[in-house]
This record gives C-alpha cells, structure tokens and sequence, in this order.
C-alpha cells in the first residue's frame, strides 16, 4: 500500500503551491538580479513566502515534509 495521497487537490491550494514555487523561484534568481530591481522587488518576495507557505502548510498539512 501506497502512501501517496491521491486524492485530487483542491483548486485553491493547487493556486498555492504554485505560487510558493513561484516565490522560491523569485527568491532563488534575487541575487543575479541587477540590483535596482532586487531593491524593489526583494519584500515583496519575501512577503510573499511568508504568507503563501504558512497557509499551504495549513490548508494542506504535511506538505513541506514531503
């Protein structure tokens, strides 16, 4: 017995994981950016990692530890 679930994911948290790969995407390209653009972009980022992830972690519990 698998322990995968395969149930399907709810559309707002499939919208949530996509935006947290997003951020980390973003967060990981930050330093080669030129910095004008890191100086304007680097909180929002942040923020939003900082939002996204705890509710992905809420509304989809055990995420990260996969």
């Amino acid at each position: 017995m698998s322990d995968i679930d395969l149930d399907p994911i709810d559309p707002e948290v499939q919208a949530l994981i996509r935006a947290y790969v997003a951020c980390r995407v973003a967060m990981d390209a930050a330093p080669d950016l030129p910095r004008e653009i890191l100086l304007e972009v680097e909180d929002a980022i942040t923020r939003l990692c900082h939002i996204v992830g705890p509710e992905l972690e809420r509304r989809h519990p055990g995420f990260f530890a996969h």
